[in-house]
């Protein structure tokens, strides 16, 4: 190998190992949060917040805990269990956050960005829905500084499919009824316009469905918002609803892994 060769791999291995550096400091200040981090080890409260590039957590049910409420646990327990074997939505510790709700009774929890999401930001998040009587529902919203929707997806109890609410109205995805969580990721692609894919998981050896639909947002105003809910769902721990892992990735370090990436493969081709 001669000097020229060896001088050019070794500008590239520090070029590479840059890249890689700021890429990791990018991608810790990714926005996101889950139910293990040690803000919820007494539970889970108004003024919770955990992880990183989030407001606190504003929660609001019944006066009557018996009727809803709001509680860090185990998500495996909703529905018929966990009859795959993958751990449904929790992370470390079998943790998810979870909202019981009955007698008619909402628990909503609503927590802010710490920036509105900007057009090319994605924003992620898993549900885990358990089962829902008829007329309940079990989802998320999404919204502007006064609280207004812009874009929805949900179950309600007694229908065929998944949700979702936009400016073309209440549609149906085609994913199937399942109590063993969801991944959606909702990607702003304009001022007033989406795409989503979500991902359903089955416990009965069913293969994941998945299904990416677009749309145009319901009424304006930036997205700083994220609500999730349980409406009436129904009495019991197989009626509870679990949420999870919620992230906003940001460009920057989506283009810096992309470009080390890119680097690591070209060192390759050298070596």
């Amino acid at each position: 190998m001669n000097k020229l060769i060896q001088r050019d791999m070794f500008r590239s291995t520090i070029t590479f190992f840059s890249i890689l550096l700021l890429t990791s400091a990018a991608l810790a200040q990714v926005p996101n949060d889950n139910a293990s981090n040690s803000a919820y080890s007494d539970g889970w409260q108004t003024g919770d917040n955990g992880g990183t590039g989030f407001g606190a957590w504003t929660l609001t049910g019944p006066t009557n805990t018996s009727q809803g409420g709001f509680f860090i646990g185990n998500s495996k327990n909703n529905g018929d269990d966990d009859g795959n074997g993958d751990g449904d939505i929790n992370t470390t510790g079998d943790k998810a956050w979870g909202l019981y709700a009955n007698s008619g009774q909402t628990a909503s929890a609503v927590r802010s960005f710490s920036s509105a999401l900007s057009v090319g930001q994605s924003f992620s998040l898993r549900m885990d829905n358990g089962w829902i009587d008829s007329g309940g529902t079990v989802g998320f919203g999404l919204q502007n500084a006064s609280n207004t929707n812009r874009f929805e997806f949900y179950f309600v109890g007694g229908a065929s499919k998944y949700q979702r609410n936009d400016s073309g109205g209440v549609q149906n995805t085609t994913l199937d009824f399942t109590d063993g969580g969801l991944t959606i990721v909702f990607t702003l692609t304009g001022t007033n316009t989406y795409t989503a894919t979500v991902t359903a998981y089955y416990d009965s050896g069913t293969s994941p469905q998945t299904d990416t639909f677009s749309g145009t947002l319901l009424n304006s105003g930036a997205i700083e918002k994220l609500r999730v809910f349980n409406y009436n769902a129904g009495s019991g721990g197989a009626h509870d609803a679990f949420f999870n892992s919620i992230a906003v990735p940001e460009p920057a370090a989506l283009s810096l892994l992309a470009l080390s990436g890119m680097l690591l493969r070209r060192r390759g081709r050298r070596t």
